[in-house]
């Protein structure tokens, strides 16, 4: 998985002030709650008209996942706390993706249960899919 500086270059958005602001905010908040660690980072993209559109901020410890909807958002961000061990199902769509090598028209998904029946989904396009598939494989897989 990359390092967070270098993950946001990849995406496009290591001088994004919204997005930098966005990611801020939500560690301060999860922190607030009670996080330890926050890496890695995910950050879901897709496609739209060629045009990258960036959705939820997701962060991952041995305990927990965090996500952040509508983080690059000036006043509307939803917060999210789910305990790491609760996955219950998990399903990968991957279009185009080898975990072997990059491909920048790859596009990948991932949705997941949790135990209470929680649905999450988490989409990649590009580079973004190796990172997204780390992820998944790491944190998302039951236990």
């Amino acid at each position: 998985m990359w390092q967070r500086t270098d993950y946001l270059s990849k995406l496009g958005l290591s001088f994004d002030a919204k997005a930098l602001e966005g990611i801020v905010v939500a560690e301060v908040v999860f922190k607030e709650l009670g996080a330890v660690s926050l890496d890695p980072m995910f950050i879901g993209t897709r496609l739209e008209d060629n045009v990258p559109k960036y959705g939820t901020l997701w962060f991952f410890s041995d305990t927990h996942i965090y996500s952040c909807t509508d983080f690059m958002s000036d006043n509307s961000r939803k917060y999210g706390v789910s305990l790491r061990g609760t996955v219950r199902q998990l399903a990968m769509n991957m279009n185009g993706f080898d975990p072997s090598k990059v491909s920048k028209s790859a596009q990948m998904s991932v949705d997941w249960t949790t135990k209470t029946n929680l649905g999450f989904n988490m989409n990649a396009h590009g580079e973004n899919c190796n990172q997204l598939y780390e992820i998944a494989k790491r944190y998302l897989v039951p236990q």
